[in-house]
């Protein structure tokens, strides 16, 4: 029983996202891993919750032997492989109210505008994550951990990944290498850019007693 009940508690931390047109899917997961101080000085109310969040981008297309790609006639190369290259992110994290109020719409601060003090906004969409620009291959997974800190006990992120569809030989950068995909759409819209959506998951600080501090 304790165990289905820690996997329904992870299942509700847990978003998965999917873009069955490019072959392409996204696991979000949070967890709490301690409080942390606001600035130089740290009484209660400059106490923050702090989130980690694990993020895993698969790109599920099938590795097409080489024989089949030489064998076929069409000009898209991503036809033959769908390779792609993770660009940026923009992430909406929004704070819940400690009352439990959720707007009336059953999202907790899903409808609160950017310049909302419970919302925090990352438009990053050409550092990469992690200061990596990774290209994922069919049949490969690129994961990563970063962290976030909110000062409810409670919140909500999602966001999308700014991707590229690029050659099959593409390889991965880091931020400030030269980036091919960079100057797709300077001339107009470039269908090989797209946003790759992050579903809602939740931010909980289940094990976390502030009273103990």
């Amino acid at each position: 029983i304790r165990l289905m009940g820690e996997q329904k508690d992870l299942w509700g931390r847990t978003s998965i996202s999917v873009d069955s047109k490019r072959g392409l899917r996204v696991i979000a997961t949070s967890s709490c891993i301690g409080i942390t101080a606001v600035g130089h000085l740290s009484p209660n109310e400059n106490l923050k919750n702090r989130f980690s969040y694990r993020i895993r981008v698969e790109n599920y297309n099938e590795v097409k032997p080489f024989e089949d790609i030489m064998g076929d006639d069409s000009d898209d190369i991503n036809d033959h492989g769908r390779t792609y290259q993770l660009l940026g992110r923009t992430w909406k994290i929004i704070e819940d109210c400690e009352d439990g109020d959720d707007n009336g719409n059953g999202d907790k601060g899903g409808d609160l505008d950017e310049d909302d003090d419970r919302v925090l906004m990352v438009k990053a969409p050409r550092t990469g994550v992690v200061g990596y620009l990774p290209v994922i291959r069919p049949g490969e997974v690129f994961e990563y951990m970063s962290s976030c800190d909110l000062g409810s006990s409670t919140g909500t992120m999602r966001g999308s990944f700014h991707m590229a569809a690029v050659d099959d030989d593409t390889e991965s950068a880091q931020v400030g290498d030269p980036v091919e995909a960079f100057d797709f759409g300077k001339d107009g819209v470039d269908d090989r850019l797209f946003e790759l959506p992050v579903a809602p998951f939740r931010l909980e600080a289940t094990t976390i007693d502030r009273g103990n501090e």
